[in-house]
């Protein structure tokens, strides 16, 4: 039930961090970082839990904007786990339990940008590697965001992407 709430409460208060009024913007960014503090532990157990995916997605959705850097590494190690690439050509078909964990693991790469925590570089430098492009472009998207001087030259590598959106990002 508790991350049912942090997934009721989180985008409201991201929302307000958005806010025109400083005083609005201050409060909201305090209480994620509060409910960082407090909250990390029901959603790391709701990442992990592999029977539901529901708390699974909730607890992704939720992780990047605590703002409780100690939740980077489980969502990198979750981006790391190998399931096969979503099949190209979707159409409108419903979506396979093979292409929800894809979209879990992109996912769950960028909550942990919006982390920016340098120890999750190693891992970031060998996602930013991945022969998909949607990997490459969130493991980009995540070392752009450590702003730590070791993500530099792989930021710079980056330019070189056969992919325009890898290179965009790199920049």
């Amino acid at each position: 039930i508790l991350v049912e709430l942090y997934d009721r409460y989180v985008p409201a208060l991201v929302t307000r961090t958005r806010s025109s009024s400083a005083k609005t913007r201050k409060q909201a960014v305090a209480e994620l970082e509060r409910l960082g503090r407090h909250g990390l532990k029901p959603l790391l157990e709701a990442l992990a839990d592999e029977r539901d995916p529901t708390q699974r997605q909730i607890a992704v959705s939720v992780l990047g904007y605590v703002g409780n850097r100690g939740a980077a590494a489980p969502l990198v190690n979750l981006a790391k786990q190998e399931s096969p690439p979503p099949p190209t050509g979707r159409g409108l078909r419903p979506l396979t339990a093979q292409e929800v964990q894809w979209d879990l693991r992109i996912e769950a790469l960028v909550a942990a940008g919006r982390l920016a925590d340098p120890r999750t570089i190693p891992d970031l430098l060998q996602l930013s590697k991945h022969s998909e492009v949607a990997m490459r472009e969130a493991a980009t998207f995540a070392l752009g965001m450590t702003r730590d001087r070791r993500a530099i030259g792989p930021l710079k590598n980056a330019l070189d992407d056969k992919r325009q959106s890898v290179q965009a990002l790199a920049c």
